[in-house]
């Protein structure tokens, strides 16, 4: 499916808050959310291959930590409420700056074993839901404001994602895929 949710630039929603830069976070704890597994290997990619450096553990979020990463509405809140950590770390810039590449948080799928005409059908579908997701962005937008961030920076926020994904969102999975893999084969992960 050609719908997902990537970035070209910040995500503004996926942070590494920690004490010290993610280039001294060797031999750290850091804490993760259970909420994804897409942030928590692209931590670790970065970690691993832009920064060559291995934390001692990966616990819980909640767990006494050197770094915590959080996404989402915990992430915002984190941000907006005037976090006391020293470092705050989009994810999605730093993969954006490092691979010139935008990074795909998460992509729609359907399985070939569903008829085509029904693939069809459920694509038109999400089509339809994004485009009326999108006009309805100023109402979304006032319902949330619970993260501290005014309508204006909500709206920008959700129009600051790529909902249809392309060849240059492709190529990143690609390359998120290969660069994974090597960590893996490394015992890196």
């Amino acid at each position: 499916m050609p719908f997902g949710i990537a970035t070209d630039h910040a995500a503004q929603s996926v942070f590494l808050f920690s004490h010290r830069p993610l280039r001294e976070l060797g031999g750290a704890v850091i804490g993760i959310t259970p909420e994804t597994s897409t942030s928590v290997q692209l931590l670790r990619v970065l970690l691993a291959l832009r920064y060559e450096v291995t934390p001692r553990a990966w616990v819980g979020v909640d767990d006494p930590s050197d770094a915590v990463l959080l996404i989402g509405d915990a992430a915002i809140r984190a941000l907006t409420s005037g976090s006391a950590y020293a470092s705050i770390t989009d994810l999605g810039t730093e993969w954006t700056e490092w691979t010139g590449l935008p990074f795909v948080f998460a992509r729609w799928g359907v399985s070939t074993r569903v008829p085509a005409p029904e693939r069809l059908a459920l694509r038109a579908q999400l089509d339809r839901a994004l485009d009326e997701g999108m006009a309805a962005l100023p109402d979304i937008a006032r319902a949330r404001r619970d993260t501290g961030w005014s309508e204006a920076e909500v709206q920008a926020y959700l129009r600051g994602f790529n909902y249809r994904l392309g060849a240059s969102e492709d190529k990143a999975i690609a390359e998120f895929i290969r660069l994974r893999a090597f960590i893996t084969e490394r015992g890196q992960c």
